[in-house]
């Protein structure tokens, strides 16, 4: 049967791809690129479904976080590549957190 297809494909009766798509082993591959597509679009759903959760848990976390003193001296280590500048803190912000000071790291970092 496939000859005889394969003879009318041959004789211009039949185009090559309604060839192939009448035969199984196209129909299966077909098949397999659906279910392939249809589990990558359930990934992604859950995926973006634990993004969400997640964004909402860190949201709520930060939104209760209060920072508090911490007692010893800090140094704050910053990129070379960072900006600076003389309206930005070279400190961080740090200075009213750490009550035994705030030292500026400086270094090739």
């Amino acid at each position: 049967m496939v000859a005889a297809e394969w003879a009318e494909v041959r004789s211009r009766h039949k185009s090559l791809w309604r060839f192939l798509a009448e035969r199984n082993t196209t129909r299966k591959l077909r098949r397999r690129q659906v279910d392939k597509v249809e589990n990558q679009t359930t990934d992604y759903v859950a995926d973006e479904r634990y993004d969400h959760t997640l964004f909402k848990y860190l949201d709520g976390m930060v939104q209760c976080y209060e920072p508090k003193p911490f007692p010893g001296r800090m140094m704050v280590i910053r990129s070379s590549c960072e900006p600076t500048g003389r309206f930005l803190d070279e400190k961080l912000g740090w200075t009213e957190f750490a009550t035994g000071g705030v030292e500026p790291g400086c270094g090739p970092w």
